[in-house]
């Protein structure tokens, strides 16, 4: 029996935690507000990237970058596709 259950930001914090990030690279899709990837970097990430199709919350996860200097991470819009994803 499977039931969903909302994570918050702490669930999250506390698996990047127990996942030991340290030397690892780490890949945030949908990254939002950054604070995860910036996390991820806090806590010896490597190569941390946080990509997010939405240009607002590429620019609040800059600002939050900003905020971390200790953190490196790239952070970016995807690539356009070359092709439609759907058609009708």
């Amino acid at each position: 029996d499977h039931h969903l259950m909302a994570v918050g930001p702490s669930q999250c914090l506390q698996a990047l935690q127990d996942v030991h990030v340290r030397e690892r690279t780490v890949l945030d899709i949908g990254t939002g507000s950054g604070v995860l990837a910036i996390a991820a970097s806090l806590l010896g990430g490597v190569n941390v990237r946080g990509i997010d199709d939405d240009e607002d919350a590429i620019h609040a996860a800059w600002d939050n970058l900003a905020l971390n200097p200790a953190a490196i991470v790239t952070l970016s819009l995807p690539p356009p596709r070359s092709t439609p994803c759907c058609t009708t």
